[in-house]
């Protein structure tokens, strides 16, 4: 019993050690899908702009490159900016959908 309340309090201090600050800079998932970072990729298929890793945006590239060569009629994402912090490219994808932009590269033209 002795153990397990050590462990508890233990685990309590630990986690209190770690900054709120410190949490919002390190690598966090925003869905299954992406990593929090500095890449803007609007996906097409859910309709939401996003800023991701450059994992992310790798992959956005790659399936919309098979998508063109497909010739398929929708593209699958968009990969759009690297900006220099998350920070950045946070404020610009509210900056773009307060402005409701049409999704034109979505589409072939």
């Amino acid at each position: 019993m002795k153990i397990l309340i050590l462990f508890f309090i233990f685990n309590v201090y630990a986690e209190e050690k770690i900054t709120e600050d410190e949490y919002r800079h390190s690598d966090y998932a925003l869905d299954w899908k992406y990593k929090g970072g500095q890449f803007l990729i609007y996906d097409c298929e859910r309709m939401h702009y996003v800023c991701a890793t450059d994992e992310g945006f790798e992959d956005c590239l790659n399936h919309r490159n098979t998508a063109i060569k497909k010739n398929q009629k929708t593209y699958p994402c968009a990969p759009l900016k690297k900006f220099e912090t998350k920070k950045l490219c946070v404020q610009q994808s509210y900056k773009i959908v307060d402005q409701n932009s049409q999704r034109r590269f979505c589409f072939p033209k």
